[in-house]
C-alpha cells in the first residue's frame, strides 16, 4: 500500500513539472517541457534541421535569381517561392507555378516539395 502511494506522488510531481499549465490552459493543449518526452525532443530536433535545410535552400534560389524571393504559404502550400515577374525569365522546366499576385509569381520545385513533404509529417507528429 505505501508504494502505491509513493508512486503516485511520483506520478504526480512529474505531471506538475512536465509542462507549463499556464500555457495550456491559454493554447488548449500541452507541450511538454525539453527533456520529458525524449520522442517529442526527437521530431522538434528533426524539424529545425528541415527548416535549417529549407532556408538554405531559400538562399540558393536568391542566388539562382538575383533577387530577393521569399517562402510564401500556410499548411500544405506552404513554401511556395515567390519570385518578381522581373525575373521570371529565369523560370526553369523544374519550377511549377502555384498561384500569383501583382508583381509576382508563386512556384513549387521537386526539391522544395520532397522537403515540404518530410516537414509536414514531423510536423504532425508534434501534433499527435
Amino acid at each position: 500500500m505505501l508504494f502505491f502511494f509513493i508512486l503516485c506522488i511520483c506520478n504526480i510531481i512529474i505531471i506538475q513539472t512536465a509542462f507549463n499549465h499556464e500555457e495550456a490552459k491559454k493554447q488548449g493543449y500541452i507541450i511538454p517541457k525539453k527533456g520529458v518526452d525524449a520522442e517529442y525532443d526527437s521530431v522538434l530536433t528533426e524539424l529545425a534541421d528541415i527548416k535549417k535545410d529549407l532556408d538554405k535552400y531559400l538562399e540558393k534560389q536568391k542566388q539562382h535569381f538575383g533577387v530577393k524571393v521569399t517562402f510564401h504559404g500556410t499548411d500544405r502550400k506552404r513554401y511556395q517561392i515567390e519570385i518578381p515577374e522581373s525575373q521570371v525569365k529565369k523560370v526553369g522546366p523544374g519550377y511549377e507555378l502555384q498561384s500569383q499576385r501583382k508583381g509576382f509569381k508563386r512556384y513549387y520545385t521537386a526539391e522544395a516539395k520532397a522537403r515540404i513533404i518530410i516537414y509536414i509529417f514531423n510536423y504532425r507528429k508534434t501534433c499527435q
